[in-house]
Formats: structure tokens, C-alpha cells, sequence
């Protein structure tokens, strides 16, 4: 990835500043669904303001170089700072909490461990949790464990056991 990696937050502010954007998300899409046309309750409008805050910075535009070796950020092009892709973040959130069909198939994963937010898709079946690989199989795994402990009496499986 040459001079950019990809990290986690570095600092609790800006741990903070990813979940706050997933709050607003998760509460604005919410709060749009439930009450639409109603008054905005101070939680959202907080929200609406956190994002808007976020989303004011403007992120810079990379420019490439084409060299011998390849292709490489040009000189004087700006990186991508913690601060300027939040902002791309919250622009994104921005556009689409304020789309109503997208805002629609906000979903929140069906596991109680889960936080994670997705976008249904807008034909076929809606999905249930954020990934299948992750929360789908340890929820299938736990309901095929409740189902085998009520058919052997909470008892282990055993040699005796169906």
C-alpha cells in the first residue's frame, strides 16, 4: 500500500468520532423511519449536528504519478488524514440517511452481540444478519445447540445419546 495503511483509530477521539458516526446513523435512520414529517427529537438533531460537524472538513484530491515503477501518490498530493476521512464518512452517512428508499433498508444485524449496520438489498430476500460467515453461522450454531440440548435432556452427547 506504499505510504498509506490501512490502521485502526489511534486516539479514543477518534474511536469516538466512528462510533458517534454509526450512532447518528443508526438513530437518524431510525428516527426518520418511525416519525416521518414529525418534530426531530434532540437525540437526531444532536446526531445531525455531530455529522454535519464531521462532514464540514474537505478531504483533499489524491492525484497520481505514473513512473517506471508504477504508480504512486504525486508529490504534493495530500494523504488521506483520520480527520479528513471522517469526513468522507459522514458525507456518505449524510447522503444516505437523507435518502429515504436507501434509508429503508438501513438494517441493523439480527445478533444481540452485533452493533453493525447494513444496507439490505432493494430486491430479493433481506438478509438477517450483517454476514452469514460471521453472525449467520454462530446463530445457526447456537439454535442447532439449544435444539440438541432439549432433545437430550441438557445431557451431553454421548454414545447413548440419538
Amino acid at each position: 500500500m506504499g505510504d498509506t495503511e490501512r490502521r485502526c483509530p489511534s486516539s479514543d477521539d477518534e474511536a469516538m468520532s466512528y462510533a458517534a458516526s454509526r450512532n447518528a446513523c443508526s438513530d437518524l435512520s431510525s428516527a426518520s423511519a418511525a416519525y416521518p414529517g414529525a418534530g426531530v427529537s434532540p437525540t437526531p438533531r444532536h446526531h445531525a449536528t455531530s455529522l454535519n460537524h464531521l462532514a464540514a472538513r474537505e478531504p483533499p484530491a489524491p492525484r497520481l504519478e505514473l513512473t517506471r515503477d508504477g504508480v504512486r501518490p504525486a508529490p504534493g498530493s495530500d494523504l488521506l488524514t483520520e480527520d479528513a476521512l471522517l469526513s468522507v464518512v459522514a458525507r456518505d452517512l449524510i447522503e444516505l440517511v437523507s435518502d429515504a428508499s436507501r434509508r429503508e433498508r438501513l438494517t441493523r444485524c439480527a445478533s444481540e452481540a452485533c452493533r453493525m449496520l447494513y444496507l439490505n438489498p432493494a430486491s430479493g430476500r433481506p438478509r438477517q444478519w450483517c454476514s452469514m460467515r460471521r453472525c449467520g453461522n454462530n446463530a445457526k450454531a447456537a439454535a442447532h445447540r439449544r435444539r440438541r440440548a432439549a432433545t437430550t435432556g441438557g445431557r451431553p452427547p454421548g454414545p447413548d445419546t440419538p
